[in-house]
């Protein structure tokens, strides 16, 4: 008898799990929808519809963090503070675990993206208080790697120490195991921190050529080209495509090798 009583539970539980994430992925595709719409002329009049319909706090959290970074995106900076202040940081938490699994895209744009292209537009103040917003979970998110190479970023852009360089080189070389973060998420934290990287060591003359393959796969990304772009870092020079010689003699059992830049694919549980 208990048995059953305990399948049926876990029967329920399961049934509830799964409408419940069937729920969030139908959010999720609006808020991606929603997102699409940058480049319109009506990005933020849809922004503010999803922020006004959607009945759930999380959500409608997640919308206002895309509408600032949408501001930034179009160098428009009217009602930013307001926005800011009315961004509720703490609701992005899981209260079960006090994690940010679900809503790691979220400090991504908190900690890196939105800040980025404040530093691009010379947007001193405000990029300060987005950090200054962000403040109040530092120690809550310490194990975050969201959080850790985005003060590292402002580490750079405030000139300050070594401006975030032996923590880019750890990343780049797998070595954030201590750290949380999404699967989906890691290879461009990696080419974040190999930009950042390229850019320090180019300004010191050195040679960057070890990290130029993942820097032609970033650049190649319309965030990797904003991200260049905001840091004042040259994009690589697209490859041409050889000519053929005015008389080929190819060997039919013959062919070519291939070479292809190889992202570095294991990623630490």
């Amino acid at each position: 008898m208990l048995i059953n009583v305990l399948m049926y539970a876990l029967m329920v539980y399961l049934m509830f799990r799964m409408f419940r994430l069937s729920k969030r992925n139908k959010k999720n595709q609006q808020l991606i929808k929603m997102v699409n719409t940058i480049e319109d002329e009506a990005f933020f009049d849809n922004c503010d519809d999803y922020i006004n319909t959607i009945q759930d706090m999380v959500f409608e959290n997640k919308a206002r963090i895309i509408k600032l970074w949408g501001m930034t995106y179009k160098h428009t900076y009217y009602g930013f503070e307001q926005l800011l202040e009315d961004i509720n940081i703490d609701c992005l938490f899981n209260p079960k675990t006090g994690g940010i699994a679900e809503n790691e895209d979220s400090f991504f744009y908190m900690y890196l993206a939105i800040p980025n292209m404040l530093y691009a537009d010379n947007e001193i103040e405000r990029k300060a208080m987005v950090f200054e917003k962000l403040a109040p979970y530092t120690d809550r998110l310490n194990s975050e790697l969201s959080k850790v190479i985005g003060l590292c970023c402002e580490k750079y852009y405030q000139n300050e120490g070594d401006r975030g360089e032996e923590f880019y080189k750890k990343v780049i070389d797998g070595d954030y195991g201590g750290y949380k973060y999404s699967k989906s998420l890691i290879g461009l934290y990696k080419m974040i921190c190999n930009a950042m990287l390229i850019k320090i060591c180019s300004e010191r003359g050195e040679d960057v050529s070890e990290y130029d393959g993942l820097f032609r796969s970033f650049a190649q990304t319309g965030v990797g080209k904003r991200w260049c772009k905001a840091i004042d870092l040259e994009l690589p020079a697209e490859e041409e495509p050889e000519e053929p010689a005015d008389e080929p003699e190819t060997d039919a059992e013959t062919v070519p090798e291939e070479t292809e830049t190889e992202t570095e694919k294991k990623e630490e549980e």
